[in-house]
């Protein structure tokens, strides 16, 4: 089973609002696969809007989008866009232009990601909306440190790294997950004793473990497969630092603050957002994730309890939760669908 993604846990929470709202929702869902799911989530999408006839299309991803494109232009369907993170640099396919342009109206969780969109699509403006990710409280919790989680990848008392992502070769770089195993040796020299544990899978495991095995790190670095969503709770309560120096991606990640809500304390890449969105310092670090010393130093910080505004434990979870609970991500998904429908 598979760690469910972060535009799946969008979909999720915004098709709980507007069902919450009483409004008659139809979901169709993208399964993985190549060139025949693909073909039959299209047809599954056509068929649902000429039988459903919805008043709203809501595409959470720019691919889904150019569907929702030709069903605007020939049954007259509006429809929405949310982009996410890379794919909005730069967006070069004539049909993917169109169907942002079309779009009533653009999404995205991010505001660096919105100045990407707006940049190349300034005439959206009006119709731009952002969306952070949130974090359900309920589900993520602080736990304790899971014995038996701990047995189970042979780790003692070594201080806990980690980070959860799909190893995916059409993101080399853009998690950061390399750049960390490259400032381990760094971290080494000041905790000897240290464990990183990264929670994914993808075709770009055997680059990975290849660097693993070039900087002679097989006892120091674990990687874990795909894992079941309901076990990433242990695995954020197992580390004493999440890690995600991504490029591409702002914050907030959905990971980063299922780790914030566990309390734990993370350390992200500053490309994307600056200092305010990690309240000051309070909810981690935020680095140059190409700079391999800073993450190092970062990581040692928080591990070492250096880090001098940073907070903890129950602290820690509970002002995130003030800035980015459940509630609070409810009451915009409701704006948004009035700003679809309202437009």
């Amino acid at each position: 089973m598979e760690t469910i993604g972060g535009i799946q846990n969008v979909a999720k929470k915004i098709s709980g609002v507007i069902q919450e709202a009483g409004i008659l929702l139809k979901v169709v869902e993208r399964k993985r696969g190549g060139l025949l799911a693909k073909l039959h989530f299209t047809l599954s999408f056509v068929w649902n809007a000429l039988v459903f006839r919805p008043t709203l299309i809501v595409c959470i991803h720019i691919n889904f989008a150019v569907v929702a494109y030709f069903l605007h232009v020939f049954l007259r369907i509006p429809f929405t866009v949310e982009l996410h993170g890379v794919e909005a640099v730069r967006i070069t396919d004539p049909l993917k232009r169109r169907a942002v342009r079309t779009a009533r109206i653009v999404v995205a969780p991010f505001r660096w990601t919105m100045g990407n969109i707006l940049r190349q699509f300034p005439e959206v403006e009006r119709r731009s909306f952002i969306l952070p990710n949130s974090v359900d409280g309920e589900r993520f919790h602080i736990t304790g440190k899971p014995e038996a989680l701990k047995r189970t990848l042979g780790i003692g008392s070594e201080k806990v790294i980690c980070t959860v992502a799909r190893l995916s070769s059409l993101e080399i770089g853009g998690k950061g997950y390399d750049r960390v195993i490259e400032s381990l040796p760094r971290v080494r020299e000041r905790i000897p004793d240290i464990k990183y544990v990264i929670v994914g899978d993808g075709d770009d495991r055997p680059r990975v473990e290849a660097l693993i095995n070039r900087l002679h790190l097989r006892n120091h670095v674990t990687i874990t497969g795909a894992v079941p969503d309901q076990a990433l709770v242990e695995y954020y309560n197992l580390a004493d630092v999440f890690v995600l120096p991504s490029k591409g991606e702002g914050f907030p990640a959905i990971v980063l603050l299922e780790a914030l809500a566990c309390g734990t304390p993370i350390v992200g890449g500053n490309r994307e957002c600056g200092d305010e969105a990690f309240a000051n310092g309070e909810l981690g670090i935020l680095v140059d994730p190409d700079d391999r010393g800073a993450i190092a130093g970062a990581i040692i910080s928080i591990v070492s309890g250096t880090a001098p505004k940073l907070l903890k434990g129950e602290a820690l979870r509970r002002r995130t939760l003030e800035v980015y609970g459940l509630e609070k991500s409810k009451a915009r998904i409701r704006e948004f669908i009035e700003a679809a429908y309202a437009s």
